[in-house]
């Protein structure tokens, strides 16, 4: 185990949990895989929390994969999951929308957010004033039809919410626009703030994750590679955290403020044996 590692140039000290936690929320990308590959004693280190007897859910901000789908991956991994244990933010989007009632919307999204949202009973207007809320999501397909849609319809009076709020995301060759993208082209054109975000940093994430554990915050620990969402959702959730130098580090914005620093997820087991589950 190092005293320290490597983020955007800068050493950072790594810090390692000495003790063992009830609940753990795993980040996906970036944390226990990248780019559709596990990282280095990812697998490992999840697989022997479960051994533990310890409760994990998984989080991600990705909506082009269902919970059903990352669930299938992480057992194709050997890791024992159901669906109801990842937590996204188009399931949160949907959750949403039906306890508001809502049923015709406009989502500006991919194909697997419009089919989630459609295998949930929503239905896509096609006309502003039938538009009951307008979903802001990342889409590499974005046209100016599918903004002026949402413009016309947050003007009538839509609702406006989105599934995430990333400024950025990950891909092959580096960056791409994310959902911000998307928000901040509708809060521009219309004046009209987005209400609602489903994912991280959103409490709504957190809450569903630590409700799917059934534990209390202060039991559970957050691991993620990115300061900006993942450990400032569970400092403002009261969830301990730690950052994982594999993805993104501390490059959001050049800080960490987590409880715990690791190199890979290996370090987050600690000597000896686990109490008692």
């Amino acid at each position: 185990m190092t005293d320290s590692a490597i983020a955007d140039g800068a050493p950072v000290r790594v810090r390692p949990p000495r003790t063992w936690f009830q609940g753990y929320v795993f980040d996906l990308d970036g944390t226990v895989w990248l780019d559709g590959m596990p990282l280095p004693g990812a697998v490992e280190a999840v697989r022997a929390v479960l051994a533990a007897g310890r409760r994990l859910a998984f989080v991600s901000n990705n909506t082009l994969h269902s919970p059903a789908t990352y669930a299938d991956r992480l057992r194709a991994l050997g890791i024992r999951v159901a669906s109801r244990d990842v937590i996204t933010p188009a399931a949160l989007t949907c959750q949403y929308l039906a306890e508001r009632g809502f049923r015709r919307v406009h989502a500006i999204g991919e194909a697997p957010l419009r089919r989630q949202l459609r295998g949930a009973g929503f239905e896509f207007a096609t006309r502003p004033e039938d538009v009951e809320c307008v979903v802001a999501s990342f889409d590499r397909h974005l046209t100016y039809e599918k903004l002026l849609l949402g413009h016309r319809a947050i003007e009538l009076g839509a609702a406006f919410v989105a599934t995430h709020a990333d400024r950025a995301c990950p891909m092959e060759d580096g960056f791409w626009p994310d959902a911000a993208a998307v928000i901040g082209a509708l809060e521009g054109s219309t004046g009209v703030k987005v209400s609602a975000v489903m994912g991280k940093p959103s409490s709504r994430m957190m809450g569903a994750a630590l409700a799917r554990l059934g534990l209390p915050a202060s039991a559970c620990l957050m691991v993620g590679d990115r300061t900006g969402t993942d450990v400032g959702m569970a400092r403002a959730s009261g969830v301990w955290s730690a950052l994982a130098l594999t993805g993104a580090g501390i490059s959001e914005d050049g800080t960490e403020t987590a409880d715990f620093v690791v190199s890979d997820l290996r370090q987050l087991l600690p000597f000896g044996e686990p109490p008692s589950a």
